[in-house]
């Protein structure tokens, strides 16, 4: 399975004066610096560069995976807004758009998953990795308050301590705000 940006995320996903804002900065000399964070950030916790499994902000995705499972293909960095199309390539090697007469959409919790319609039965593909292609469009339209609020809080992080904090005899160890992993849902960095 591998997934392609075809339409990656406008970044960073907040403006450099919201975040001077939040740190109370009233002066333009760091803007650069700040938009390098930002942009790290964005990085950092959107779609497949990120971390979180999730998409962030809005972004057209590929996913492309070797057949069609009985039981449907999970899409990838939620939320998926929708299905653009999908595609396979049948046993003669002609690539073939598969009508949606064939296929339906499910939201499962926060997961989008490509299946069978009723009493459908999906098309023979060439035995070859990656004959099965499907364009999805994914991110909420507008970034959410938590997701704001940890880019604050990391951008805030990275401009008040510039190089990594020493801990652990002598070894560089950038330190994970806790906030910031409650705000984004994800796991604690334990080293």
């Amino acid at each position: 399975m591998g997934v392609t940006v075809v339409t990656p995320p406008t970044w960073p996903l907040v403006p450099v004066e919201e975040l001077k804002s939040h740190l109370n900065i009233d002066f333009d000399d760091d803007n650069a610096l700040l938009e390098l964070y930002l942009e790290t950030i964005s990085e950092q916790i959107d779609g497949p560069s990120g971390d979180l499994n999730r998409a962030v902000s809005p972004q057209v995705l590929l996913l492309t995976v070797d057949c069609f499972p009985r039981d449907g293909i999970e899409l990838p960095y939620p939320p998926c807004t929708s299905v653009d199309w999908v595609k396979y390539t049948d046993p003669l090697g002609v690539e073939q758009t598969l009508s949606t007469d064939v296929y339906e959409t499910a939201t499962e919790g926060k997961y989008t998953w490509v299946r069978r319609q009723f009493e459908q039965e999906w098309p023979e593909v060439r035995r070859h990795p990656g004959s099965v292609s499907i364009q999805f469009q994914c991110g909420p339209a507008t970034l959410s308050k938590r997701d704001r609020q940890a880019i604050y809080l990391m951008g805030g992080d990275l401009y008040e301590n510039r190089a990594s904090q020493v801990i652990d005899q002598g070894r560089a160890v950038l330190i994970a705000n806790p906030t910031v992993d409650r705000l984004l849902k994800r796991d604690p960095i334990v080293k």
